[in-house]
């Protein structure tokens, strides 16, 4: 206890330093910890399946085309029949969303339809119910813990039976445990697939077809059984399940939990990226610890020489310093835990999109334990450091208040402060270039106009789906009475929202893969302003709606050996479909359909049934070309209507720049991180370059009266206490932008469009870090420089 007061006292007589240390341990802990949730969140990724190590999704493929996810309906069903290898089988997609009711409430939603082996082959645990028994029923319907508290509030609702698009009811047999960690799979329902096939015909003529590959199929092998000669009889094997397949069928595997790593090329680099910003941010402020405690513990030379007189040995004055560092961290722990939940609801609503970070003691105290004992580890070391140093020193010089190496000598506080402000640096580069790169592919020409249509997503929980569509169709007739809107287009593909549908067009013996945007009407062209490079739009003032007629971009006629005017008039097909041909009548050029982080596909754009826009088809965005200036009675006018439709949602809208930045969620993220994280690191160099000053401006107070009583100004005494430290903070900078340089580097080259690193970014760092660097040293050595020299030449 009395150790302790000791402890306690000396703290509070440095409170600088003290207070120094726990706020930049404070900071640095708290991030550190969410980070490493983050990173202990994506690298086990898929990766909490119990049966995981035999769970594989299937493949299917041919001679033209690898290997990919995405399979013909009947397939997953027929290799559990026909092969005793698989365990069992399941399949998932998503369908159409529906309405839900219970009680007086009404909610929209967009189930996952699966097989009743689901549960068995992945660890969803469920809340309420039973796994094996869940999914049997073709009307059950099991819920995510968020949907069943919404709906039912904090009770069992298994048993309970929902109204399901005003006509049909299900039986609620299960509710989902919140997800163990992060996931590829999401979901707000699961139903029964069978559901989807008694009662949906399109979905039917579809599944029972066997050609469209437009479900995931996933296949559990049994224990024993061998990967490799099971996919080798599946090559074997599927020619007699494509036997219609113009070329050679191919069927393969690959682990669930590899699909994720595989398809999303960047996740090494978040996660390799996170893990160094982790890195960073413990060896600044270890490095600021190690600094300050050694600088403050020059203050205690006598106390030292003292106790070695009166008899304490060396490992009593080490446990001394050692207790001292462990306070600083315990009460730097502390108040970081208590930060944690409003950092991880920041990293939730502002910074994460995908799936979100939480704290759960019995699942992530291996994160906090690692972060503890790290940073028991540099306490260790910030204590043995300067207890080392004083204790080598000869006690005539201690009782002097002399050390055996004098501060300007330190070698290693000079590496130190080198090494901390190079980290600091390399984040404040990072951070211009990742803004500027961001800058330019937000204002890049994209090859349409972003910023003159006005988007309205029109899938808002519709009650009588048929019925609103109706009354939509007669609300955009209504536009023509509005001059603002110059024209409109309705429609399931907009810039920035393209579904994910492919299809293999055949020209000859030419193939092209080509992403495929399916009932395309006359107004979609001129309304986003895409330009036409050959050939006419679908519809013209003179002509109809042209039928079985295609419109490619600049890509796709290249990918076929054509000129944009060498592709007018020639005739395509779907590969499975040759009895259909399709005729070339127009080449755009190559717009950005996608986010600049992803290269040009081939485009394919085929026209709806009648050419002029129109809600029948049941498109999913209206989009207005329209002055957003001049929009307010058209917003009121379309919000007044949609008012009138029953809906479980709400009208909104946006513009379409707003609609494609969205894509970007992913980059905004590593921006904010790396901001947050290059803001701790100049807050943390700065603020241990603050003390350090001060020490030196205590050690040389003497030195600063005599010049001052000499005649010295007080410019000169700020230019002689911080020469020093701008000197290193110029060394940091040489050190440290030519690696921030190859880390950008690395970074853009994840994108096709991309900025290229100019010498104004090297200024611009340079200028930032060496101003912050200064306004912070020169603070103290002010305060020094201005004191009362009566005052310095009295201290003793």
């Amino acid at each position: 206890m009395n150790q302790l007061k000791i402890v306690l006292r000396t703290l509070w007589k440095h409170r600088l330093f003290t207070t120094i240390n726990i706020l930049s341990l404070t900071f640095c802990l708290a991030s550190v910890i969410v980070m490493l949730l983050l990173v202990s969140k994506l690298v086990t990724f898929d990766g909490f399946h119990e049966h995981g190590d035999r769970l594989y999704g299937l493949m299917e493929g041919d001679d033209k085309n690898p290997l990919a996810p995405g399979t013909v309906f009947p397939i997953a069903e027929r290799l559990h029949a026909d092969f005793p290898e698989v365990e069992g089988y399941t399949r998932t997609l998503t369908w159409d969303n529906y309405l839900l009711g219970y009680g007086e409430g009404d909610w929209s939603i967009n189930p996952d339809f699966v097989d009743s082996d689901f549960l068995h082959m992945f660890t969803f645990p469920l809340h309420y119910g039973d796994a094996a028994t869940a999914l049997s029923d073709a009307n059950s319907i099991v819920l995510s813990e968020e949907f069943a508290l919404r709906v039912f509030g904090d009770i069992n609702p298994v048993g309970k039976e929902i109204l399901w698009n005003d006509s049909l009811r299900l039986t609620v047999t299960g509710v989902l445990k919140p997800l163990p960690g992060a996931s590829s799979l999401s979901f707000s329902a699961l139903m029964p697939i069978q559901w989807l096939h008694r009662h949906t015909p399109y979905f039917r003529q579809m599944a029972d077809g066997g050609n469209d590959r437009f479900v995931t199929s996933y296949v559990l092998l049994k224990a024993d059984a061998d990967r490799a000669a099971f996919e080798k009889k599946l090559m074997a094997a599927a020619p007699h399940y494509y036997p219609q397949k113009d070329h050679s069928p191919q069927l393969g595997l690959i682990l669930f939990k590899d699909i994720t790593p595989r398809y999303e090329p960047m996740l090494p680099y978040y996660v390799g990226g996170l893990r160094l910003i982790v890195l960073f941010l413990v060896l600044i402020a270890g490095v600021n610890l190690i600094n300050l405690t050694s600088a403050s513990a020059l203050y205690r030379i006598r106390e030292i020489g003292v106790r070695s007189i009166l008899g304490s040995l060396k490992r009593q004055v080490l446990g001394l310093f050692l207790l001292e560092t462990a306070v600083v961290v315990a009460t730097a722990l502390g108040i970081s835990l208590a930060l944690i939940p409003p950092l991880i609801r920041y990293f939730n609503n502002d910074v994460l999109t995908e799936f979100s970070v939480d704290f759960r003691w019995q699942l992530d105290y291996p994160v906090v334990i690692q972060v503890v004992l790290i940073f028991v580890l540099l306490a260790f070391v910030a204590a043995w450091i300067p207890a080392r140093r004083l204790l080598r020193t000869p006690v005539a010089l201690s009782l002097k208040g002399q050390t055996a190496t004098l501060p300007k000598r330190n070698v290693l506080q000079h590496s130190l402060i080198v090494l901390q402000f190079s980290l600091a640096v390399v984040f404040v580069f990072l951070t211009v270039v990742v803004q500027q790169q961001m800058h330019y592919i937000r204002r890049a020409d994209l090859g349409f106009d972003k910023e003159r249509v006005m988007v309205v997503d029109s899938y808002i929980g519709f009650k009588d789906r048929e019925k609103a569509y109706q009354t939509l169709d007669h609300a955009l007739r209504g536009l023509g009475q509005f001059p603002e809107v110059e024209r409109y287009t309705v429609g399931n593909n907009i810039p920035g929202q393209h579904r994910n549908w492919f299809n293999t067009l055949q020209f000859n013996d030419k193939e092209v893969y080509c992403r495929v945007s399916y009932g395309v009407d006359s107004a979609y062209f001129p309304t986003y302003g895409i330009r036409f490079l050959a050939g006419t739009n679908f519809y013209d003032e003179k002509t109809s709606a042209r039928r079985n007629a295609i419109i490619l971009n600049r890509t796709a006629a290249e990918a076929f050996g054509w000129t944009p005017e060498e592709a007018i008039g020639q005739y395509i097909h779907p590969r499975d479909e040759a009895s259909e041909s399709y005729t070339v009548i127009g080449v755009t050029e190559d717009f950005k359909y996608r986010a600049l982080n992803s290269g040009i596909e081939p485009l394919a754009h085929f026209s709806s049934d009648n050419g002029a826009p129109s809600m029948a088809d049941g498109g999913q965005f209206i989009s207005l070309r329209i002055d957003p200036a001049k929009a307010k009675p058209v917003v009121a006018y379309l919000r007044e209507t949609f008012a009138k439709i029953p809906a479980t949602g709400a009208f909104s809208y946006s513009y379409s720049n707003e609609v494609f930045d969205k894509q970007y969620e992913r980059e905004d993220m590593v921006m904010t991180l790396i901001a947050t994280a290059g803001a701790i690191a100049i807050f943390i160099a700065c603020a241990g370059t603050f003390g350090l000053a001060a020490q030196l401006a205590r050690l040389r107070a003497k030195e600063i009266g005599i010049r001052k009583v000499l005649g010295a100004s007080v410019i000169q005494l700020v230019r002689l206490l911080s020469v020093r430290f701008i000197a290193l903070v110029g060394m940091s900078l040489l050190v440290a932008l030519p690696l921030g340089y190859l880390g950008a580097s690395v970074w853009l080259e994840a994108f096709p469009y991309r900025i290229e690193i100019g010498w104004w970014m090297f200024a611009l760092t340079t200028s930032v870090v060496l101003v912050i660097a200064v306004v912070t040293v020169s603070l103290r050595a002010i305060k020094a420089a201005i004191a009362n020299p009566v005052d310095s030449l009295r201290d003793e």
